[in-house]
């Protein structure tokens, strides 16, 4: 996120519901699906905190772990990458910060990407996961 920018919580829940109803035509269950994963994620140990990268498009959502997307050979990474080759879908790509689930309902921050710019970042960056380790078990000195 950029310095200086407000952040005010927001009920994920409700705002991306409000971009499926606009922006998805069908499958529109799968943001069903894009629910259980953000609690599930958002309760266990090694993704709880990290943030994710959810989209919109025509035919359906999708959610992902961030660090997922910028690890190639992933079906996040091929996924993420996917959509924006298919220039006849609206894609509406936000990241997403989760912090609370209340009540069977999730706050946090949500961002706003631009999906062409995104994906060349994503391509630029994205490492293998051997890189990843790599990097992981680096010394620093």
């Amino acid at each position: 996120m950029k310095k200086n920018m407000q952040v005010v919580a927001v009920n994920l829940y409700e705002e991306l519901q409000k971009i499926v109803d606009q922006n998805t035509l069908h499958y529109k269950e799968d943001f069903d699906l894009d629910k259980k994963l953000i609690e599930t994620w958002m309760q266990e140990p090694e993704t709880k905190g990290e943030p994710l990268l959810w989209l919109s498009r025509k035919s359906g959502t999708y959610c992902f772990l961030e660090k997922d997307v910028f690890t190639k050979n992933t079906f996040a990474h091929e996924c993420w990458c996917y959509w924006g080759e298919q220039m006849s879908d609206k894609v509406v790509a936000k990241r997403l910060h989760p912090k609370t689930l209340i009540d069977g309902q999730v706050f946090g921050v949500i961002e706003n990407i631009t999906y062409l710019a995104h994906i060349n970042e994503v391509r630029r960056d994205a490492v293998t996961e051997k890189e990843k380790e790599n990097k992981d078990n680096a010394f620093e000195f």
